[in-house]
């Protein structure tokens, strides 16, 4: 029996994408707000939907240019090899409740758990912490995180009368 192990990617946005994407979704919102019960005639394009677009640009330019790095879950020896090695410091309880020195852990699991693309120890050093964070709670959820099974009935669950409409 051969199981494909589960897989994520984690994007990674670079220089002030992510500030300029959020910037353009407050100036659509507000502009949407300021509009709302406004009547524009057909030639008219609303300032929020010329923002929307610009936002849909932005965000095709910062998924070009992100880097997305996808992980996989372990296999359960090599998971069960990693938690022995780096066992829980004692008295230190963030470690007891994952149950591993989360410290050193996070060092090992990450570069672990990357399929593609190859990155180096020092590329991984080059990142923020918080990009970096992102890889090792990816990576943990992966191996430790349940998840819900898919429900195979998504059509007819959005097609049902929601219970404001159905009144």
């Amino acid at each position: 029996m051969n199981i494909e192990p589960r897989m994520a990617v984690v994007t990674i946005y670079g220089g002030d994408y992510l500030d300029r994407i959020r910037h353009l979704e407050r100036q659509a919102e507000a502009a949407r707000m300021d509009t709302a019960g406004v009547t524009q005639t057909l030639d008219e394009t609303p300032e929020y939907l010329d923002l929307a677009r610009q936002h849909d640009e932005l965000v095709k330019e910062a998924e070009a240019q992100a880097l997305h790095v996808r992980l996989r879950a372990l296999r359960r020896s090599e998971w069960r090899r990693l938690v022995a090695e780096h066992p829980p410091r004692d008295g230190n309880e963030g470690d007891a409740s994952v149950g591993v020195n989360e410290e050193e852990f996070r060092e090992a699991l990450v570069p672990a758990s990357i399929v593609e693309p190859e990155l180096t120890l020092n590329d991984l050093d080059e990142m923020s912490d918080a990009d970096f964070d992102r890889l090792y709670l990816t990576a943990f959820s992966l191996n430790r995180g349940t998840v819900a099974d898919p429900k195979a009935d998504l059509v007819s669950r959005m097609t049902r009368p929601s219970d404001e409409t159905s009144s």
